[in-house]
């Protein structure tokens, strides 16, 4: 992985800026594509734009951006879209900045003194030559402000293809097709690539990387990965018609793959669930939907014994640990335990509590 540092001044930027929404948003004279196909949505809000605007006024430092820099002698905008977007709209009229007492545009400032600051002011701009794993690995440890990007986001820079292009069409813009039949079953925000970071991995075993390798020569259709998601949600629709909030987050992916090909009756399955629902000593979670089809406790959230039941019987018991050792310890110093283990069929009553020290509850573990 090699980096250059550079000195960029937001007139050399600027030169040959347009945003269009067919063939991109470029800049630096063409050389330089700031929204990649693969990028997030503009997530600055109006503050935070006007805030970079005066940062460069005032001669305030900005972060480093960070552009990989392709085999043709093109750069792409790996890091610090926010910031550059921020600037070239407002050389491109497109907002205003107060300056004194007055909302200024461009066009107010262009021939100004500002102006000429604006357009000398120097960017640290990082040139980014290395194989995808190396910019990936090396991102992940240089990313730490700013609107950050999270894992996918740094995938998506680093895997751009055709594929992923479409796939992004799919699952990551506002209001895209996979937040219209699935937004109610998946966590996050599709345009900070959630969505496709999930589906991915449930097509995938979470082998997210390795999935959009293989896809880098692929033509610009994803609809098989779309196809796969809308499979899953029929199916979710069907075995579980009543929607919850609950259902967000759940890996559904999983459920499908092992229990997809069997019938399971949706009544049944809605009875395990309102009886979840219903019950004193678990609460109710995401992980109720992967218990029903396993059976397996460990998959449930045990409601936790509470406060009064622990003073009741720590004043009982005279502030001893439950253990064979019986030392008295501090209220605060005890945990609550269940003498048969919950994912035995021990349940959450005082008649299956005691009181452990730290040490003892971690040798107790689930015995």
């Amino acid at each position: 992985m090699k980096t250059q540092l550079n000195k960029i001044t937001i007139r050399e930027l600027f030169k040959g800026y347009h945003n269009d929404p067919e063939v991109g948003v470029w800049g630096f004279d063409g050389k330089l594509n700031i929204r990649p196909a693969y990028q997030r949505e503009f997530v600055y809000n109006d503050k935070q734009q006007k805030a970079v605007i005066n940062s460069i006024i005032n001669n305030f430092p900005l972060n480093v951006i960070y552009w990989v820099k392709k085999e043709n002698g093109t750069f792409e905008l790996l890091d610090g879209q926010q910031r550059t977007l921020s600037i070239c709209e407002f050389l491109a009229n497109n907002y205003s900045i107060k300056i004194g007492k007055y909302d200024r545009k461009w066009h107010q400032l262009e021939k100004s003194k500002e102006g000429t600051q604006i357009l000398d002011y120097e960017l640290y701009v990082y040139y980014c030559v290395g194989d995808p794993k190396a910019i990936v690995d090396w991102f992940e440890v240089i990313n730490t402000a700013g609107e950050k990007l999270n894992k996918q986001e740094i995938l998506n820079a680093v895997y751009s293809s055709p594929w992923l292009t479409d796939a992004k069409k799919k699952f990551s813009k506002r209001g895209c097709p996979a937040f219209q039949i699935g937004s109610a079953y998946l966590k996050g925000s599709a345009i900070r690539q959630d969505y496709l970071k999930t589906v991915l991995g449930w097509i995938n075993d979470n082998k997210v990387d390795e999935y959009l390798k293989d896809k880098l020569t692929d033509k610009g259709d994803a609809s098989g990965l779309y196809e796969y998601f809308e499979k899953i949600v029929t199916w979710i629709e069907t075995v579980f018609p009543n929607k919850t909030n609950q259902m967000k987050g759940v890996n559904w992916g999983y459920l499908y793959k092992t229990y997809g090909a069997t019938y399971h009756d949706p009544k049944e399955l809605g009875k395990k669930l309102q009886a979840i629902a219903d019950s004193e000593t678990i609460t109710f979670t995401s992980k109720a939907y992967t218990y029903v089809f396993t059976g397996n406790k460990r998959d449930l959230q045990v409601r936790a014994f509470t406060k009064k039941e622990k003073a009741n019987l720590h004043a009982k018991l005279g502030g001893t640990c439950s253990c064979e050792l019986k030392k008295e310890f501090a209220l605060e110093e005890l945990e609550g335990d269940h003498i048969v283990a919950w994912s035995k069929g021990g349940e959450t009553v005082t008649t299956n509590l005691q009181l452990l020290c730290k040490p003892c509850n971690g040798r107790k573990s689930n015995k």
